[in-house]
């Protein structure tokens, strides 16, 4: 009798397998949530009006802006919600260590921002045939500047990057809530509390650590410094995850 010994990568592709099957319930919340989304973008952002000669001209900002943000959402939920213990036993079948277990949920992780960021992109399509279908037959529809395909794509990866940000944080969130349940409770109530005292300081400004934290990360003008900032991040952040999961080992 032989006994075969799995690589690590077969390990963790079997896993990454199995968990695109065994929590494809995930993404039935993904077409929801990016559903209401389009809803609350059909009311628009902002209005405007013009009149000359005789003529009053009404314009309605849209956006969908909004299926970005609930796509974010979404990731960052479904990311704390694998860390679980409940999602955790459907792979005790497997022969698994923490790492493999680890480097398969990434795995998943990062699938579900590609498939969420592609769909958030593609609505905006949707979006438009909805409010054409809405516009009465006075109205005039009119699109955004013409974007050439390399200008898609470099959206499209952002997007993933930024999806995928926040999943490595609710990752995180994750981790730390299975280490020590008191996390429940102390995340919350710093959120906030950084936004009552950002409130009473008269809100974000250059002075603001936080405020410099979302210009470092959501102004980055040079595409391939963004790419640098956004997987450094979420690889110190899934690093820290790491770290945590090796800690629920041991106890």
């Amino acid at each position: 009798m032989f006994l075969v010994k799995s690589s690590l990568s077969d390990v963790v592709k079997h896993q990454y397998q199995f968990k695109l099957k065994a929590y494809i319930d995930l993404f039935n919340s993904l077409i929801v949530m990016q559903l209401i989304a389009i809803v609350f973008s059909l009311s628009g952002i902002g209005q405007g009006s013009r009149g000359s000669f005789d003529i009053d001209l009404n314009i309605n900002y849209y956006t969908d802006d909004y299926v970005v943000v609930f796509t974010i959402i979404w990731a960052f939920t479904i990311a704390i919600q694998i860390t679980s213990k409940d999602y955790r036993e459907q792979v005790f079948p497997f022969v698994t260590n923490n790492l493999a277990q680890h480097l398969s949920n990434i795995l998943f992780l990062l699938t579900a921002s590609a498939i969420g960021s592609i769909l958030a992109i593609l609505s905006r399509y949707f979006f438009q045939v909805i409010i054409r279908f809405i516009a009465n037959y006075d109205q005039i529809f009119v699109t955004g500047l013409t974007i050439t395909f390399t200008e898609l794509l470099m959206g499209i990866i952002a997007t993933i990057l930024y999806v995928f940000l926040f999943s490595a944080l609710g990752y995180l969130i994750g981790m730390l809530v299975q280490l020590n349940k008191i996390f429940i409770a102390i995340i919350p109530a710093s959120f906030i509390g950084i936004l009552f005292y950002f409130s009473k300081v008269g809100g974000f400004s250059g002075d603001n650590f936080i405020y410099r934290l979302l210009i470092f990360y959501f102004q980055e003008k040079v595409f391939f410094l963004f790419l640098l900032k956004m997987i450094l991040t979420s690889a110190l952040l899934y690093g820290i995850s790491y770290f945590i999961s090796s800690r629920l080992e041991v106890r």
